[in-house]
């Protein structure tokens, strides 16, 4: 029964886990969200990202940079306003 409990919270803390990533990736472009997934998810190499799309390597690594320096933009302004909140309370 104990094994049963902590698969429950694992797939719990999974489908929590992936929906974070998902809203996350919703905030970038299209082509965005597959070189971030592919690149940094799923591992696969630039050029391979780049043969996919019809694109340069150097096309990818710059599409890869800009979506996460927006996604880091877009965390940091998360954390700030949830220490505003648990201050203000």
């Amino acid at each position: 029964m104990l094994n049963c409990i902590a698969t429950t919270s694992d797939t719990a803390a999974e489908a929590i886990g992936n929906t974070f990533v998902n809203d996350i990736l919703s905030l970038l472009s299209r082509k965005q969200r597959i070189v971030v997934f592919e690149t940094v998810i799923e591992d696969v190499p630039e050029r391979v990202v780049a043969d996919e799309l019809g694109l340069s390597q150097q096309a990818v690594h710059r599409l890869k940079i800009r979506a996460l320096k927006r996604l880091q933009l877009h965390l940091q302004i998360a954390y700030e306003l949830t220490q505003f909140t648990n201050k203000s309370i």
